[in-house]
């Protein structure tokens, strides 16, 4: 009878780990991540059109700079469902958020800027720009609910 080796023998070990480390890591970047190529606008939230635009990048980032005034934010929600139907997620069961970053920047209700649930068509989201404007930036992700 032929006796094991020791390489033999922590071989199926290690593969084992190694498919372990390899499904936790799918199953992370499965079932959260960001939303890339979401049109971003921001607005005078008094009317007047569009004053900036961009989309979010491939880490669902975007940024924009804005002069002093009151603003409103749309994100296309349109574009986050097209983009979680093309991973294969379901908007029903999958919450989209958007943490915004701006140290002047206030929100409509007097806080400064944070992690906020987007639901229904359109994600609106008022603030103001105080004196000497600001650099507004966010990022747009989904995970489970």
């Amino acid at each position: 009878m032929k006796k094991a080796t020791s390489y033999q023998m922590e071989s199926p070990i290690i593969s084992l780990l190694c498919l372990i480390v390899f499904f936790v890591l799918l199953s992370t970047k499965a079932f959260a991540g960001a939303i890339p190529g979401v049109a971003v606008g921001s607005g005078k939230s008094s009317g007047g059109g569009l004053v900036s635009q961009t989309k979010t990048d491939r880490d669902g980032k975007f940024s924009m700079i804005l002069k002093e005034g009151s603003y409103t934010l749309n994100l296309s929600y349109d574009d986050c469902v097209k983009y979680l139907t093309s991973i294969s997620k379901d908007k029903a069961t999958t919450e989209v958020t958007i943490k915004l970053e701006g140290t002047s920047i206030k929100l409509k209700n007097g806080s400064t800027p944070s992690t906020i649930v987007l639901n229904g068509s359109t994600g609106t989201i008022t603030f103001t720009v105080p004196s000497g404007g600001a650099t507004l930036k966010g990022t747009l992700t989904y995970a489970p609910k």
